[in-house]
């Protein structure tokens, strides 16, 4: 596991602090199985998601040291999936599929409502789990097209938005 001399300058603890602060007891989204999120920065921006037991791996490569990357890759640590892979995503956004590199569509994959629960919430344009337009793009045009207009650009967020902030509260109900 990779140094993390990176994160003495605080950039983790600003990052962790705005998702922790969303629950009364911070403790309780790892305490149903002897869990604990270990930090690396050996490879990638990435987490397994949801709680596996043992110690869980969220990977900081130099390029993801930024706020929104870091609680995006949170919310996959405690169970959250993207946005943009919700199974009522075709009413929100158009996936152009002809942009796509080889080999990225499962990047983009379409939950069914067994997999993924929206928890009774309106598509979240601005969620910290939301890809940009351009995700995987082979051309440099875009892959996801909002069908509506938003108040945010996809892909951008460096906080919590108000929508995840709700779905944490219900997925994990010790309050918000």
């Amino acid at each position: 596991m990779g140094s993390f001399a990176r994160f003495s300058d605080g950039r983790m603890a600003k990052s962790v602090t705005p998702f922790l602060h969303h629950t009364i007891n911070p403790k309780l989204i790892l305490s149903e199985v002897p869990s604990q999120l270990q930090y690396s920065n050996d490879h990638g921006c990435e987490s397994a998601v949801g709680r596996w037991g043992g110690q869980q791996i969220l990977n900081f490569q130099s390029s993801c040291f930024d706020r929104g990357t870091m609680l995006h890759e949170m919310l996959h640590a405690v169970g959250f999936r993207h946005q943009h892979n919700s199974p009522d995503r075709d009413d929100y956004i158009t996936i152009n599929r002809e942009n796509l590199k080889d080999g990225s569509t499962t990047v983009l994959k379409k939950y069914t409502s067994s997999e993924v629960t929206n928890f009774g919430l309106p598509y979240d344009y601005c969620s910290v789990s939301h890809y940009s337009m351009f995700a995987s793009s082979k051309n440099g045009k875009p892959t996801i097209v909002p069908k509506f207009p938003t108040t945010c650009e996809l892909g951008t967020a460096t906080d919590l938005s108000p929508i995840d902030k709700k779905k944490i509260n219900l997925m994990y109900p010790c309050g918000l």
